[in-house]
């Protein structure tokens, strides 16, 4: 990845937004920070607070339901430990892909 900076340390501006090539239309960034300002930073699950370490996670799957990735509605702030449970019971009820069910090691 090309970093934004020049050698004189400014910022490149032919790098930022849609002029990046990572630039994937910064919906993501913005649906990630509205959903912990409506949760307030709060897991969903549990009711743990940390400005720092909440994961955004989407209600139903965006591998199962794509046209909802972008839905600030389908969207919940959850602690780390929220999320890994959450994450292998969606593994389990809607049969996400191989790859996942390999990396955390399920029948």
């Amino acid at each position: 990845m090309e970093n934004t900076l020049s050698k004189k340390g400014k910022i490149r501006q032919d790098m930022i937004g849609s002029n990046n090539h990572s630039w994937a239309g910064g919906k993501s960034g913005y649906c990630k920070r509205k959903s912990l300002e409506r949760d307030n930073y709060t897991c969903q699950k549990c009711g743990y607070k940390n400005n720092n370490i909440m994961i955004v996670d989407h209600i139903k799957p965006k591998s199962v339901y794509p046209h909802l990735q972008f839905n600030i509605d389908n969207l919940m702030t959850l602690c780390p430990n929220c999320n890994a449970m959450k994450t292998l019971s969606d593994i389990k009820k809607h049969q996400i892909g191989r790859k996942v069910k390999e990396k955390w090691k399920l029948a």
